[in-house]
């Protein structure tokens, strides 16, 4: 739901125009309340905050399924997910499993996955 929001914002944001981050995340937050009837309930540090580390989560498993992509050829796609998941909970510090895989499918053929994510942090 939360990606979907920040899609839809992005994408009907004129091309070449710049929206500052507040004004981007006060729209998101707005709309995801709204739209799944939280009113208000969430704050906009909260879901750019929840956002943040979601992406996170799918950019260090999107990495995973490239490698493992790029060294086993051979391998279906759902045999490539599967494989990323086990070499993702393997890795996990906190030993959570990847639970955004419906996030992955909907931004993985986006450009630029890494834009969603402010700041620099180590995976």
């Amino acid at each position: 739901m939360l990606t979907k929001c920040f899609i839809t914002e992005t994408d009907n944001v004129p091309p070449h125009t710049h929206i500052h981050p507040d004004v981007k995340w006060a729209n998101i937050a707005s709309l995801y309340n709204g739209q799944y009837g939280y009113n208000g309930v969430f704050t906009q540090a909260e879901i750019h905050h929840q956002f943040e580390e979601m992406m996170w989560k799918v950019v260090r498993f999107k990495a995973k399924y490239e490698r493992l992509k790029k060294n086993y050829p051979d391998r279906n796609e759902k045999t490539l997910i599967e494989d990323a998941k086990r070499e993702y909970l393997a890795t996990s510090k906190d030993g959570t499993p990847f639970e955004h895989e419906h996030v992955y499918h909907i931004i993985k053929g986006r450009p630029l996955i890494g834009c969603f994510i402010s700041g620099a942090r180590g995976t």
